[in-house]
């Protein structure tokens, strides 16, 4: 685990990628500490920021006994990029919540380059009187964001931050920015011999900037596999997914941003698992049917708050630890039985390179690829 972790810290300091890539995620996974980290990337001089603000946050929090999670909102109106991380610790059950954001608009930028601060305090002062903040706080300093409709300011606070929403139009601030039409995609129908042998493929955490080669790569060979995606990657990898779905993929829900769902409030893991949900309709036309939970971790809340297939696995590659795509393929391959479901991850170029070895073994031993639910409908027949 020592070695992991040091690999990952080199990834956290390495330059960005002059290629089109927008999502970076770290996984790892110990007895008492769960770490998923999420953020953009937007081939500007931002990029080292976050970077090395992740890495600081990492190091800070790398021996703590619980989780770190980081997620983040990217908007992009006309040429500026707002970013906002959001930072979860829990660290023995004391949880702290506190939020980072970047502005870019053709360098790295602050607010007052996109609202006049006499306007933007003379309307902080109406928004607070009607809330729970301090005056004092339009002093202080506050992070910022903004989508195509409003203005999020957000106040740290101890261990929590609060929110204030200001609509652009009371700001006098208007973009024009059209939302992107979503087209329907037509879903694939299930067909399943019932006397091949079978083996289900399934892939958490992305989609990544891996996936599309590896759904390629599957239809290629005739494969089709279980992708459980993370939400808060849903909206930027949209088209791999329509795709991935036309080729008969299945796509399930593993959370919004891999919080740990069961160490959650029950509002706040019906949250995660109905949010996901509802981003994957939004920008495919999609349902899914079936959860993999965050960890593998199921209690009797998450049974009782989701009709959604609970799926875990028989078969673990432990891809997020090994890095050698012949160790992953031989850990897939080395009992293959009839009806194995095996966890992988499409957010490591060695899972990719260890498929293209995988598959040729399960053809040759004569298994069949099939998703989660055609494995269902398989075994509710038998």
């Amino acid at each position: 685990m020592k070695k992991l972790i040091i690999i990952i810290i080199l990834l956290l300091i390495t330059g960005c990628s002059t290629k089109k890539e927008y999502i970076d995620t770290i996984i790892i996974e110990k007895d008492d500490l769960l770490i998923s980290i999420n953020y953009p990337i937007t081939n500007t001089e931002l990029d080292f920021n976050i970077k090395n603000d992740i890495k600081n946050i990492y190091e800070k929090y790398k021996n703590i006994n619980g989780e770190l999670n980081i997620d983040y909102l990217y908007n992009k109106v006309n040429n500026m990029i707002s970013i906002t991380l959001f930072i979860y610790v829990n660290n023995n059950n004391i949880i702290k919540n506190y939020v980072k954001t970047y502005f870019y608009n053709n360098k790295i930028s602050s607010i007052d380059e996109l609202v006049d601060i006499d306007t933007l305090n003379k309307t902080l002062i109406n928004k607070i009187k009607n809330t729970e903040l301090n005056l004092n706080l339009i002093y202080n300093k506050y992070e910022f964001g903004f989508d195509n409709e409003n203005l999020y300011l957000y106040f740290n606070k101890e261990n929590d931050y609060k929110e204030l929403i200001i609509p652009l139009k009371e700001l006098d601030i208007n973009f024009n920015n059209e939302k992107e039409v979503i087209n329907e995609i037509i879903l694939p129908n299930f067909n399943i011999d019932y006397d091949n042998k079978v083996i289900a493929l399934t892939f958490d955490d992305g989609p990544s900037k891996y996936t599309e080669e590896l759904i390629e790569y599957l239809h290629e060979n005739d494969c089709k596999a279980t992708f459980f995606v993370l939400g808060n990657k849903v909206k930027d990898y949209s088209e791999v997914l329509k795709k991935s779905i036309s080729y008969g993929n299945e796509i399930g829900n593993h959370s919004y941003n891999h919080k740990w769902l069961i160490k959650l409030k029950k509002e706040e893991m019906i949250e995660q698992i109905e949010k996901t949900n509802n981003l994957i309709y939004e920008y495919t036309g999609y349902i899914p049917t079936s959860i993999r939970p965050t960890y593998g971790s199921v209690n009797s809340t998450l049974k009782n708050i989701t009709d959604l297939n609970i799926t875990l696995w028989n078969v673990d590659t432990l891809d997020w630890k090994y890095k050698s795509p012949i160790k992953i393929a031989n850990r897939a391959t080395k009992n293959l039985k009839d009806g194995n479901i095996i966890l992988m991850h499409d957010i490591y170029k060695r899972t990719l390179d260890a498929v293209k070895k995988i598959v040729p073994v399960l053809k040759e031993n004569d298994f069949k690829c099939v998703t989660i639910s055609e494995l269902n409908m398989r075994n509710n027949y038998e």
